[in-house]
């Protein structure tokens, strides 16, 4: 379909304004490689300290917000968060959902979903409002800042691994250990689902290659959905030949070995991959929502309300209210379909 002259001119801004975009988001990443580990934990350990003390019924692990005393809309008052041994563990319901009249009613298996979380920022986002809703128990383990990972792969039904502003080429011994219980994950047939620096880390620990790309890629953008995609039980929402998402990376992956390509972009070939029947990586973050974002603004460029008129994250702003209720609703449509997978039922 031959593009609109609007749709052309949206492009001409992006492209015009898109150069800008990484500069604050690199200062931060190579402050964090000049950070020392004794340092990053102290950090990440105020972050938790704070959230532990949000308000009753407050979401733990969501960052200043959560500590101010605010809750993230669609948390519903009865839920409660407490530590568990190894991560953060978030209360939905334990003995799953009931859905239909009070009179024959179903009682949905509750799903436990296990996150692998780097930066208290970036965490399971619209993802975790729909697994809350199914029902789903989710932990959250936060790697990077010393959180021990499960002894047994039997603790989880649905593994996830989420995105960070560190490269899966650190020398850190924490990478070394989460990519080797993600390789054992897959090894092990588990449901595994890898969000940006998550599909990366799934593609490391199978030998691919990761690597910075040639600039980077920040905001809503399009990419490619493969005719593969078509027939992909996560992917088959995805409007094709091209779908809007969100980007926030500057290194890019090899496919592994065995993998189906599904999404690619000009810049990035490698978006989106499935390795045998229940392991996806996604390049881009399909769970992104308002108060996430939100989040990220102020963590790798500052305090919203404070940007320059003409700043790319200012941009990006502007463009969620348009961009993210259709992302919102894609997000859904994963998140039920891979619970589905974890269930053992087909998405289809």
């Amino acid at each position: 379909m031959k593009a609109s002259r609007e749709d052309q001119h949206e492009r001409d801004d992006h492209r015009g304004t898109r150069k800008w975009a990484g500069q604050s988001l690199q200062r931060l990443i190579d402050q964090r490689h000049r950070d020392s580990q004794a340092e990053a934990y102290e950090r990440e350990k105020h972050h938790r300290a704070g959230a532990l003390l949000c308000a009753s019924g407050a979401l733990s692990a969501q960052g200043p917000e959560c500590q101010s005393g605010d809750r993230k809309p669609g948390f519903e008052e009865e839920r409660a968060c407490s530590v568990m041994p190894g991560g953060l563990f978030c209360g939905a319901a334990l003995i799953g959902y009931r859905h239909g009249s009070e009179r024959g009613t179903m009682v949905q298996e509750s799903i436990r979903v296990l996150a692998l979380r780097h930066i208290m920022c970036e965490y399971l986002g619209a993802f975790e409002r729909f697994f809350k809703d199914a029902g789903s128990q989710i932990t959250y383990v936060d790697v990077s800042a010393g959180g021990e990972l499960p002894r047994s792969h039997d603790s989880y039904d649905l593994l996830t691994i989420l995105g960070g502003p560190m490269s899966v080429n650190d020398p850190d011994g924490w990478l070394v250990a989460e990519k080797r219980f993600v390789r054992e994950a897959i090894e092990r047939d588990k449901p595994v689902l890898g969000l940006c620096l998550g599909a990366q880390m799934i593609a490391s620990s199978l030998g691919a290659i990761v690597a910075p790309g040639k600039r980077k890629e920040v905001g809503f953008m399009e990419i490619d959905v493969g005719d593969a995609a078509a027939s992909d039980p996560l992917l088959r929402h995805f409007a094709r030949p091209r779908q809007m998402v969100f980007q926030l990376h500057g290194e890019g992956f090899e496919l592994p070995p065995g993998a189906v390509r599904l999404a690619s972009s000009a810049l990035y070939p490698n978006q989106a991959f499935r390795i045998g029947r229940r392991c996806w990586g996604f390049q881009f973050h399909v769970e992104i929502d308002r108060p996430m974002l939100l989040e990220w603004i102020r963590e790798y460029w500052g305090n919203p309300a404070a940007l320059a008129p003409d700043s790319y994250a200012r941009i990006i702003l502007k463009e969620a209210d348009a961009r993210l209720p259709k992302l919102e609703r894609m997000a859904h449509s994963v998140a039920t379909d891979i619970l589905k997978i974890a269930r053992g039922e087909n998405p289809g």
